[in-house]
């Protein structure tokens, strides 16, 4: 292995986030094209039992998700998601960058800012600028975390809008959302939103249906 490909892999590895080709070419002084040595690196770990994988822009080490079963590591939710929140949530992913009126528009309801803050706790969305109208609202958009932790390299990975529906998440008044429809081979199972870092997004939007906590 190259002196290089050394240097690359220790950077990445030592990293608790994804980070981009361009902040790994300037801290190691690099001048030449990585993506390919990227790839490259990404195929050789496939296999192991850490796989090197590109969320969003970034690059990032991760524990194969065939060996997921043997960790069984619980962590404490103070606050379970409301299913205004994972609306929302859906909505900012399959329309970003969008604003919170745009959102009002699609859900046909008003939702309270600590919708947006709690989403923002939890480092899933984030704002992305201005719209150019008057006002200048802020538009939102998700984050690498977003697709980090809902095991999605890219937002072309999202699930189709019938998946959305038959878990529960979005119901028929959802029928006008324009939600791009993906490929087959995304495994609804790898989309997580847990109480415990085992329990699907079905199991716990299903748990959250009969909440009628209201928008905060």
């Amino acid at each position: 292995m190259s002196d290089t490909i050394q240097k690359v892999e220790a950077l990445i590895f030592s990293s608790s986030k994804p980070i981009k080709e361009e902040e790994i070419k300037k801290r190691l002084d690099l001048h030449e094209d990585i993506s390919l040595m990227l790839t490259s690196l990404s195929e050789e770990y496939s296999s192991k039992g850490i796989n090197l994988r590109k969320i969003g822009n970034g690059w990032i080490f991760v524990t194969n998700e065939n060996l997921s079963e043997i960790f069984h590591e619980k962590r404490e939710i103070k606050k379970k998601l409301s299913k205004q929140a994972i609306e929302t949530l859906s909505i900012v992913a399959y329309h970003q960058p969008i604003t919170k009126s745009e959102i009002e528009g699609i859900r046909g309801v008003i939702i309270g800012q600590g919708i947006l803050d709690q989403l923002m706790e939890l480092n899933w969305i984030q704002p992305g600028g201005r719209k150019e109208v008057p006002g200048r609202p802020i538009l939102w958009n998700t984050t690498d975390e977003f697709l980090l932790h809902f095991g999605l390299g890219t937002l072309d990975n999202l699930p189709g809008i019938e998946e959305l529906r038959s878990s529960g998440i979005l119901n028929e008044n959802f029928s006008s959302l324009n939600i791009q429809e993906v490929s087959d081979s995304l495994d609804p199972e790898e989309a997580l939103v847990d109480e415990n870092e085992n329990e699907n997004l079905d199991d716990f939007s299903q748990s959250q249906l009969d909440d009628n906590t209201n928008d905060t």
